[in-house]
């Protein structure tokens, strides 16, 4: 392989960019920057933090659904808590995914608390074609009356896996053969990975559930601008 040479950066450097470009990573492509929100006193605690892409359309979509959550947030903090020692608490975070050099996929992890017996954690996960600011559902990937229940089977199968997941019924329910179920996914060049937030599929304590199924399993399901060798 030649040795590759641009004028002012590091020959090492180049190369971790081009491994978290093959890897499908998009913090140092689709991401510009992070941007920050840190608010603290006593009563609340606020850590926000969301990308900023080079789609002016996406980043007003983002900024729009990051603050109405702050704002939600703020709304649901009790003037006279019930236990006064109660500190409450928003943070958002993200991870991104490049499936390829024009579609990226968001993850967003939220965890806040507003009193009551634990912090509520919930996910959010979006994609983009990144040169148009269109949203891609799981309609515009997959075709076919059998798809949904094809990724339903798989999903349920991998989750029962799980020995401390006890309860099939509410497995079949919460990933059960409905789009809705599988809001949350994150597309990467050699998978799928879908999100279920705790409560969705097990209980509370066994915390947030995830599926990966390759491109290879669903290949017959899936639409040709989106299939991978």
């Amino acid at each position: 392989m030649p040795r590759i040479r641009v004028k002012g950066i590091p020959a090492a450097i180049i190369a971790v960019m081009f491994y978290f470009a093959a890897a499908g990573t998009c913090e140092a492509i689709a991401v510009l920057k992070s941007e920050k929100i840190q608010e603290e006193n006593g009563k609340i605690s606020v850590e926000i933090r969301y990308p900023v892409t080079a789609n002016t359309q996406v980043n007003r979509a983002t900024e729009k659904w990051t603050k109405a959550e702050l704002s939600r947030f703020k709304a649901s903090v009790p003037e006279n808590p019930e236990n006064p020692d109660w500190k409450f608490h928003l943070t958002i975070s993200y991870s991104c995914s490049e499936f390829s050099s024009r579609i990226a996929s968001f993850l967003f992890r939220i965890e806040s608390f507003t009193g009551g017996a634990h912090p509520y954690p919930r996910v959010r996960a979006v994609t983009y074609d990144l040169r148009t600011a269109r949203e891609i559902q799981l309609e515009d990937i997959f075709k076919g009356r059998g798809s949904i229940r094809r990724i339903s089977d798989l999903a349920i199968a991998e989750i029962l896996k799980d020995q401390r997941v006890t309860d099939r019924d509410w497995v079949l329910r919460g990933a059960g053969p409905r789009w809705d179920n599988f809001q949350y996914f994150m597309l990467h060049p050699e998978k799928i990975v879908f999100y279920f937030a705790p409560y969705q599929v097990a209980p509370y304590y066994l915390g947030e559930k995830r599926v990966e199924i390759r491109w290879g399993r669903i290949r017959e399901y899936v639409r040709e601008e989106f299939r991978r060798e």
